[in-house]
């Protein structure tokens, strides 16, 4: 189960002192709806112009705080990241062509679907790709899968990395992890993403 540790712990006196204008980007989590804080944390980085990419995390959350994060994703959110299962929870549709078109309905213009052993389904200012999974020879553990793959993601569109691209360096950054017990990479996994 995820430990959501410190996160909880962010007070509002600490979050007006975080200046997210400095940033392109900001990526948060779908389990910071634990978080009373979360609406204002949401604000403050729509706000600072920041693009605003959130990661809904778990279908357990999407259901528990659907009214909350229907409101809010709307309201904010430019980047939506979900695996099957969350964008299900959150719009009704397992397809990610239907998916795409009822987060575009609403406002939401990009969205990245992963869909696990069947690759991602991306789209970005008006580009969309399918990128398939890295195969790999055995699941250990899929602890941190998403996490990483949008360390991945976010790398490549960080190096102006094409659509594709960045899919597929999430895909990567996912498989190593996968491959192993826990979240934290071995010195071999890493040296073997920083060849790519």
């Amino acid at each position: 189960r995820s430990d959501l540790g410190v996160s909880l712990e962010l007070t509002l006196p600490e979050l007006a002192g975080m200046d997210f204008s400095r940033y392109d980007a900001v990526l948060t989590e779908g389990f910071m709806a634990y978080s009373r804080i979360f609406p204002e944390l949401l604000h403050r980085i729509k706000a600072s112009g920041s693009y605003l990419a959130l990661d809904l995390s778990s279908f357990e959350v999407v259901r528990q705080f659907y009214c909350q994060l229907d409101e809010l994703v709307f309201k904010y959110v430019d980047l939506l990241i979900a695996n099957q299962d969350e964008a299900q929870a959150f719009t009704g549709y397992r397809d990610p062509a239907d998916i795409f078109a009822e987060l575009q309905k609403r406002g939401i213009r990009d969205a990245v679907i992963k869909c696990g052993k069947d690759g991602a389904y991306l789209q970005v200012s008006g580009e969309r790709c399918h990128v398939p999974a890295q195969a790999v020879s055995q699941v250990v553990d899929t602890t941190a899968a998403g996490d990483l793959w949008c360390a991945g993601y976010f790398y490549g569109r960080a190096q102006n990395r094409s659509l594709e691209e960045c899919g597929r360096l999430g895909s990567a950054f996912a498989a190593e992890v996968i491959k192993q017990t826990g979240s934290l990479l071995t010195a071999d996994a890493i040296e073997k993403l920083k060849q790519l």
